[in-house]
């Protein structure tokens, strides 16, 4: 039995971003952002821009660690 038959690679990252609410305040975010393939900071940028809604600024986006995640 192999590790690859019940686990899968992730890569994480940790970042933290302001959105807009549309008012005057802003929302600071944290999060872990988990990805199941390789993913460069790059590609980890265009994701927190692209699938968050109104991202004003992101703050910092790090590598966090390489886990694994059960299939």
């Amino acid at each position: 039995m192999k590790i690859e038959d019940y686990w899968k690679d992730v890569t994480i990252y940790v970042a933290e971003f302001i959105v807009n609410q549309g008012t005057a305040a802003e929302k600071r975010l944290s999060r872990c952002l988990v990805f199941d393939e390789e993913v460069s900071i790059h590609e980890a940028t265009n994701h927190v821009k692209n699938k968050f809604n109104n991202v004003d600024e992101i703050l910092y986006i790090d590598l966090f660690d390489e886990g694994l995640r059960m299939k």
